[in-house]
């Protein structure tokens, strides 16, 4: 207790000094907070890549470059679903918007869940994603309780209740069997729940764009009455077993244009080794920016340390004649760092998660303060080190 006492009051001392280190590693920090973040994050990404797509190399995307004349042409319409459906290609539509939950609905809570509606202050914007039978089977959603949707459920009449599945975060507030009032593409509806789908799954939001959502806080509603492809654009297609990619791409794209129909193919493998490039890319500038950082405010920590106990040779004198050892001053330098690296720890979670719009998980929140301790260990060394191999003599004299 003794030591930290007098550690403490040697940080008090040098305000100024301490505040300007503090500052510095509180930066480093709140760096390392992002680096966990998109780390963890973009592991995550990358593994619901491989889930999503375990079987990329049989799909691709076909994009209408004169979408407005082909949506508005019946005999375009016509051939691209003949095409489509002559070469066996099934497809996933999938959607990504809001349901609008009346606010006289008998859910508890509503206003502390969402956002009020600027649509309308009757209204609550609560997200969804809008799946058509091909899209649910193939993410392969599973339930932790009630049910799945099965095939009755994508052919509700419109008198009947619209069934949905809720993410495990929405789980809290919304049961199996609840029944609610909304807005679903301008029609009001009557919602039940028929099942809670388990933690963390994924899906796609908009299929053209690659767009990955995680589940977790989304209402699950089932795609009707888009029985004809009207429009390809924003589906994935996947069903093809082609062993020349590029072949296969500009067959494709001739098919189009044959029937004159301006369109660009692309191959979903080489779209996802872009996305993962990118996403690691990312990664390595994150560790780098943060290495940096880091090293530039331990080398002024470490040399303000360095000037420090150079400059208290004669307290150090003072100590070791009352009785003290080599090995307090070396826990007191010590005790220095790490009250300095806690003291940025904090600051930096604090602007983190107060001014920063962030809710930092349980497990990212573990790592960073792993990563503290080897960093002030890691940062103490040195200057114990010295102080453990200081010269009893010079000490007496204070000088070196």
């Amino acid at each position: 207790m003794i030591n930290f006492k007098y550690a403490l009051l040697q940080l008090v001392k040098k305000t100024t000094t301490t505040f300007f280190i503090v500052l510095q590693i509180a930066l480093a920090f709140f760096l390392m907070f992002t680096l966990i973040e998109v780390k963890n994050g973009t592991a995550k990404t990358l593994k619901d890549i491989d889930r999503i797509y375990e079987d990329s190399n049989d799909m691709f995307t076909i994009f209408d470059l004169n979408d407005i004349r082909n949506m508005n042409n019946s005999d375009i319409k016509e051939k691209i679903s003949k095409y489509i459906n002559e070469k066996g290609y099934n497809y996933i539509t999938s959607s990504k918007g809001f349901l609008y939950i009346d606010k006289n609905s008998s859910i508890n809570n509503l206003s502390e869940i969402f956002l009020q509606s600027m649509r309308s202050n009757n209204y609550y914007d609560a997200g969804k994603i809008e799946l058509d039978h091909n899209g649910y089977k193939y993410f392969k959603l599973e339930v932790s309780e009630g049910r799945g949707l099965e095939e009755k459920d994508f052919l509700y009449k419109e008198n009947e209740y619209v069934p949905v599945l809720v993410g495990k975060e929405l789980s809290k507030h919304f049961k199996v069997g609840d029944v609610f009032q909304g807005l679903n593409n301008d029609k009001s509806k009557k919602f039940k729940v028929i099942g809670v789908l388990k933690e963390n799954l994924s899906v796609f939001g908009a299929t053209g764009v690659y767009d990955i959502v995680n589940t977790n806080s989304y209402f699950i509603i089932p795609k009707v009455g888009e029985s004809n492809l009207e429009n390809f654009d924003a589906k994935i297609f996947f069903g093809r077993k082609a062993s020349n990619l590029k072949n296969f791409k500009e067959s494709v794209e001739k098919d189009f244009n044959e029937m004159n129909i301006s369109t660009q193919v692309n191959l979903v493998d080489d779209n996802l080794k872009d996305i993962e490039k990118g996403i690691k890319t990312q990664r390595r500038i994150n560790n780098i920016t943060f290495i940096v950082v880091l090293l530039f405010s331990s080398v002024g920590f470490i040399s303000s340390l360095l000037y420090s106990i150079n400059k208290r040779l004669s307290e150090f004198g003072v100590h070791l004649m009352s009785g003290g050892t080599i090995s307090d001053i070396a826990k007191r330098t010590f005790i220095e760092v790490s009250i300095q690296i806690i003291i940025s720890f904090v600051v930096a979670y604090i602007f983190r998660t107060v001014y920063v719009p962030y809710k930092m998980e349980i497990s990212d929140l573990y790592e960073s303060i792993l990563y503290a301790v080897i960093i002030s260990i890691s940062i103490s060394i040195i200057p114990v080190t010295k102080v453990l191999r200081i010269n009893i003599d010079q000490l007496l004299r204070g000088r070196e």
